[in-house]
């Protein structure tokens, strides 16, 4: 058993290992428009056009307009009938994936902070 599972045991005596993975906790609503934004851009862009990757700072700077957006009130994005705040999940679930897939698009300022630490 590895260090993230658990044994648990029904009332019956049956046993079954879990670990943390729980993807039962997901709610299933925010899931299902999260899905339905996939769709949207694959029928505006490419099915898996986003897995080609790109420059990080797009999705950030997309990722804090739609938050900014949800933040002073407007809930649905015009443009794609989606929550803001599901296109805020798309774009943060796009930059986690880059960060395994794509780190050579990674346009974080890592040189501000070098410099800040040089004075």
């Amino acid at each position: 058993m590895s260090a993230n599972e658990s044994i648990n045991t029904s009332p019956t005596g049956g046993q079954k290992a879990g670990n943390d993975e729980r993807y039962d906790l997901i709610p299933a609503e925010p899931l299902r428009l999260l899905a339905r934004h996939y769709g949207v851009g694959a029928k505006k862009y490419d099915d898996h056009n986003w897995r080609r990757g790109y420059d990080w700072k797009l999705s950030f700077a997309a990722l804090n307009r739609h938050l900014w957006q949800f933040w002073s009130g407007e809930d649905i994005d015009t443009e794609t009938g989606s929550p803001h705040i599901i296109a805020v999940a798309w774009h943060a679930f796009a930059l986690a994936e880059f960060m395994d897939t794509h780190p050579a698009y990674d346009s974080r300022l890592t040189d501000v902070d070098s410099r800040a630490q040089r004075t």
